[in-house]
């Protein structure tokens, strides 16, 4: 999954293609688009796995975050099934309405890791 704690790009490659502010048009998933992007003009996008605890109440899940959400996936959904975020994996082909439930499944399962909750 890709957050935007940090986004490394190199300048080549910004100059030939910038953030899409009309799908991202606010704090959310502008690094998922981007990836997503130049990955389809074939350049290499590698990820470094970390953990990082994010101190937040969840507010990124407000509308606007669904909202971008479902730009971003009618802009990619001929080019990728899925489409993976901190927030879930997102299939392409369902609309997001009847995929929000799972997102109380990926917090239940986080906070579950976070605080060594046995089942």
């Amino acid at each position: 999954t890709l957050d935007e704690c940090l986004v490394i790009v190199p300048k080549a490659v910004f100059n030939m293609l910038q953030f899409d502010e009309k799908v991202c048009n606010d704090w959310h998933l502008y690094a998922v688009d981007y990836s997503l992007c130049t990955k389809r003009l074939g350049f290499d996008v590698c990820l470094i796995p970390m953990f990082v605890y994010h101190l937040s109440q969840g507010h990124s899940m407000s509308k606007k975050y669904f909202l971008t959400l479902e730009k971003v996936m009618e802009k990619h959904r001929k080019h990728y099934k899925q489409i993976c975020t901190t927030m879930g994996d997102w299939s392409t082909f369902y609309p997001l309405c009847i995929q929000r439930p799972r997102i109380w499944q990926f917090a239940k399962a986080g906070l579950e890791i976070l605080f060594k909750i046995k089942k």
